[in-house]
């Protein structure tokens, strides 16, 4: 077996090697040749026998792949274990810790224990079925003297390279993908992460701006919002809502605290368009806010109360009333604001 752990030690190098070649390649490409030569010698039925190789031998492959993947899957490395390699290159060679135990690595564990196990137990029982497989087999390859051995010597063969090849690649690679994607996730969620907390501090300072403090442009607080996750959103549409509707409570108010929740409104707008509180409540800070802009929110009103019943949502009836006040003070048609009035009833 020497052989062996050399071809894996050149596998998770990257090197090439004989034996991989060798079994990758030939094994199979012989096998196929072989099949092809007797079929279209001996079965009476050329074209279709060898189809049913071909469909035999995949599904024979396939199996024998799903064994091998289940029996190599790696197994992470606890903290304070021993890695236990004779040489120093064979620990160089490993992809470090790539995280904590999975439910697939407990699985394959279980599941690699049972086959065993029934395997041993069952080994013979499963004579018939091992005959019943050959004989269907052997029938759908022409049903000649020689279909059965040469279908068994099919199931065989690609079983244990189905295997083989199977288990190779995942003990060799299978470490180095699933550190490489542990690494990727972690970046990704600490990326997100990072993102959602910029995001957060800027809406905080553009509701609440420090004194002599640095003005957070539209443009910045569009891009914060729109890389934030949903959830990141919802929040601080919640945060910002809580203020304006403190600020329409408050009669001592003069609107700039309104004022202050736009921007965060059409941030939140730019980010999800299709979401009716967030175009909403952007009309209302428009048409509250010190510097009222009617007509700007008359038409976010209209696009959330629209959105609103797109989405079959009977809530969120402040739209129309807001929507009202800005018909009144734009002087629109007497039937539209009535019409509102009575949705709100």
């Amino acid at each position: 077996m020497s052989w062996l752990k050399s071809a894996m030690r050149a596998a998770k190098k990257g090197e090439g090697h004989v034996a991989f070649v060798a079994l990758f390649t030939l094994a199979p490409l012989l096998a196929f040749i072989s099949l092809l030569i007797y079929t279209f010698s001996t079965a009476s039925r050329g074209a279709s026998a060898f189809a049913s190789g071909v469909f035999i031998s995949m599904a024979s492959a396939a199996t024998g792949s799903l064994f091998g993947f289940l029996f190599g899957i790696p197994r992470s490395r606890q903290r304070g274990e021993k890695e236990g390699f004779e040489k120093e290159e064979d620990r160089e060679e490993t992809s470090g810790n790539f995280g904590p135990n999975t439910n697939l690595e407990q699985i394959s564990d279980w599941l690699t224990k049972i086959l065993v196990g029934v395997g041993l137990v069952q080994i013979g029982n499963g004579t018939d079925a091992a005959r019943r497989l050959v004989k269907s087999a052997g029938e759908a390859m022409g049903g000649t003297a020689s279909a059965r051995p040469v279908s068994a010597s099919i199931i065989v063969t690609f079983v244990a390279w189905g295997f083989m090849v199977s288990y190779i690649l995942t003990y060799t690679r299978g470490p180095r993908a699933f550190h490489s994607a542990y690494v990727m996730a972690v970046k990704k969620f600490k990326n997100q992460s990072e993102l959602d907390a910029h995001t957060i501090e800027a809406a905080a300072r553009v509701l609440d701006p420090p004194h002599g403090g640095r003005v957070v442009q539209q443009e910045e607080i569009n891009s914060w919002a729109i890389q934030a996750t949903s959830e990141t959103r919802i929040w601080i549409f919640r945060v910002s809502k809580q203020q304006l509707d403190d600020a329409l409570r408050d009669p001592t108010n003069n609107g700039d605290s309104i004022s202050r929740t736009t921007p965060i409104f059409r941030a939140l707008t730019a980010a999800d368009a299709e979401y009716p509180p967030y175009v909403g409540y952007l009309g209302i800070a428009l048409a509250m806010q010190s510097d009222p802009h009617f007509w700007d929110a008359e038409a976010s009103l209209s696009e959330a109360i629209r959105l609103r019943r797109k989405r079959e949502d009977a809530g969120w009836l402040e739209y129309e009333f807001y929507r009202v006040l800005c018909r009144i003070e734009l002087k629109r048609n007497v039937d539209a604001i009535i019409q509102d009035l009575v949705s709100i009833q």
